[in-house]
């Protein structure tokens, strides 16, 4: 069911903040790179950020109500 949603989206964009980076789940429903848009909030490890920005195109990191 996830990838017909993915096959018949526009865009893809994955939402995860920076607890989900090095987790490592039971499925895959697409690589990395096949995502338009990653969005985390500013507390994704800077190496997370250098990967990331090598293998998406569109990477934004926003604010949490924590940070404010």
């Amino acid at each position: 069911m996830n990838r017909a949603f993915v096959d018949a989206a526009h865009r893809l964009v994955v939402v995860a903040d920076h607890t989900k980076w090095g987790q490592v789940g039971l499925s895959t429903i697409v690589p990395l790179e096949a995502a338009d848009i990653v969005i985390s909030d500013t507390a994704l490890p800077e190496e997370a950020r250098a990967r990331l920005g090598e293998r998406v195109d569109d990477l934004r990191l926003v604010h949490t109500g924590d940070e404010l």
